[in-house]
């Protein structure tokens, strides 16, 4: 399986404080012979009867001096990731998971307009916090 981006446990207690339940770490789909392992899925109830779930990719943008190269790489692979899930009819929202101070600083209106785009939702989160700041379908 791929590397686990070294935010990913900040990320999961954001997402539990906020309600949500990981229940899987890295979700495998396979479509014509291309395996991608998209790193979280998450459910939550809603007034105790109706169920919201969504697919995260998260990158934590790591190295000050590849911000550039990262935001390719991770807008280049969430919308590969969005096609085969569309492919494979699979109707989960799917969200790319970011740190505030990278939100910010490098996902200007170009970054957020391919997301909006090709139906990729934003999630920001507080590293230092593990809390909740934007979600942007």
């Amino acid at each position: 399986m791929p590397a686990v981006d070294n935010c990913q446990p900040q990320v999961i207690h954001a997402l539990e404080k906020d309600g949500w339940r990981v229940f899987s770490r890295q979700s495998r789909f396979v479509f014509e012979g291309r395996i991608v392992y998209i790193d979280l899925h998450a459910n939550r109830q809603i007034n105790g009867s109706r169920e919201e779930l969504f697919l995260a990719e998260v990158k934590c943008f790591a190295d000050d001096t590849q911000y550039t190269h990262d935001l390719y790489t991770a807008l280049g692979q969430v919308i590969m990731y969005r096609g085969i899930l569309d492919a494979r009819n699979i109707n989960i929202p799917l969200y790319l998971v970011i740190p505030h101070h990278i939100y910010l600083h490098v996902f200007d209106s170009i970054a957020q307009n391919v997301l909006q785009h090709n139906q990729v939702g934003l999630l920001v989160i507080n590293l230092d916090e593990e809390r909740v700041m934007t979600w942007k379908p």
